[in-house]
Formats: structure tokens, C-alpha cells, sequence
């Protein structure tokens, strides 16, 4: 299978724990905010999910249940990012359902 790469270049990942992992009202909640981030002006890709937890080999990480990705269409969009609106929004549900501590990573790919 081939795959297109998208065109932006710069990716920021981010991991969380969740306060209480089945909590489906709180699930409800924490993608909704998340997939509101395609509304932010530059934002062109967004994806989430739990962490795998039963593989077939050491790890996954334990320390988040929970991530998401998020590409940028060039560094202007990423530098305004972190104080839009919607962005606010999710940290205060990311903090609301989890435990306060994200893991943010910044890439270009």
C-alpha cells in the first residue's frame, strides 16, 4: 500500500493520562474538543485515540492512556496554535478528564 504524504511539515504529538480510562461521557467530551482543532486556521490534519494496551511485545508506554496528533500546514499556524480559542478549550478538557500532565512533541515530518 502507498500512501501520499500530507503537505505539512511540521506534527505535534501529544500523550496524557486519563483521570478514569472508561469514563464514555468524559471519551464523549475529550474528542469532540480534539476534533474541533480542524476549525483552527492552519490546522490540517488531526488524529486521536487510547494507547494500545495488549501488544504482542514489551511496552506500550504506560505512562498515557491517551494521544493525539496534530498537522500544521507551515510554522506561521503552529506558532498561533497554542493561544486560539479551541486550543484553550481542549487543554481545559485535557486537564478536566486527565491528570494535568501532557507530553507535548514537536516534529518536522
Amino acid at each position: 500500500m502507498t500512501t501520499t504524504p500530507l503537505q505539512a511539515a511540521h506534527t505535534a504529538v501529544a500523550c496524557w493520562k486519563l483521570n478514569e480510562d472508561n469514563n464514555e461521557a468524559h471519551a464523549a467530551e475529550l474528542s469532540g474538543a480534539i476534533e474541533a482543532q480542524i476549525d483552527i486556521p492552519g490546522v490540517v490534519a488531526v488524529e486521536h485515540g487510547p494507547r494500545i494496551a495488549a501488544v504482542d511485545w514489551e511496552g506500550p508506554d504506560k505512562d498515557f492512556d491517551y494521544a493525539m496528533i496534530v498537522r500544521f500546514a507551515d510554522l506561521q499556524s503552529v506558532r498561533a496554535y497554542p493561544s486560539h480559542p479551541l486550543h484553550q478549550q481542549l487543554i481545559g478538557t485535557i486537564f478536566y478528564v486527565g491528570d494535568g500532565e501532557v507530553r507535548w512533541y514537536w516534529l518536522d515530518c
